[in-house]
C-alpha cells in the first residue's frame, strides 16, 4: 500500500504524498502470483501500466546482501550488486524522464531474508546498516551523492517479543 501511494500520490495512512515518486520493491518472501494478487487488489482501476513501481521477486533465491568472514569483516555479495545495478539503471531512467524527480523510493522486504549476520551482534546489526542499507540510498551523481529513501520492513515473532539488537 505504501508503494502504490508514493508511486501515485494518493493518500495512504491519511497522509498524502507531497510528490509522486518511483518505488523499487524487493520481495523476497511472497510468490509472483501472491504480489500480483495484492498488487491488484491495492490498484483496484487505476491505469497500472503508468505507476513507476518495479517489483523485484526474489523469493525463492539467494537474497543475502552480505556477509560477514570469520574476523567480522563484511562482504557484499552478488545479491548485492544485482540490486545496486537495478537501482542505479532506474535511477537514470527517471533522472531523464521525470523533472520533479528527486530519488527513489526502495522497500526492502523483509529483513529477515536480507542480512546474514548475528542480530545480537550490534556491530554487525550497524555495520549491515550503515554500509549495506545506506549504500542502496546513494548514487553517485558527478561530485555529490544523491539519496534515496530506503524502507526496511521487519517481523516481530507471533509473541510479539522482539529479538536481536538494539541497533536495529
Amino acid at each position: 500500500q505504501l508503494a502504490y501511494a508514493l508511486a501515485t500520490r494518493t493518500p495512504w495512512l491519511g497522509l498524502e504524498p507531497e510528490r509522486q515518486r518511483p518505488v523499487i520493491y524487493l520481495a523476497c518472501e511472497d510468490s509472483v502470483d501472491e504480489l500480483r494478487r495484492r498488487f491488484t487488489s491495492v490498484c483496484n482501476g487505476y491505469d497500472k501500466l503508468s505507476m513507476p513501481i518495479h517489483v523485484l521477486p526474489w523469493r525463492g533465491t539467494n537474497t543475502y546482501l552480505c556477509r560477514f568472514n570469520r574476523n567480522g569483516t563484511i562482504q557484499e555479495t552478488k545479491a548485492y550488486q544485482h540490486l545496486r545495478k537495478e537501482i542505479t539503471d532506474l535511477h537514470n531512467y527517471y533522472r531523464k524522464k521525470m523533472a520533479d524527480y528527486d530519488g527513489l523510493v526502495i522497500i526492502l522486504d523483509t529483513l529477515a531474508n536480507l542480512f546474514s549476520g548475528n542480530e545480537l551482534e550490534r556491530e554487525q546489526v550497524q555495520t549491515f546498516i550503515n554500509q549495506i542499507i545506506a549504500g542502496l540510498g546513494k548514487t553517485k551523481k558527478r561530485s555529490t551523492d544523491f539519496t534515496h529513501s530506503v524502507v526496511t520492513l521487519a517481523h516481530t515473532n507471533k509473541s510479539w517479543q522482539c529479538s536481536g539488537s538494539t541497533a536495529w
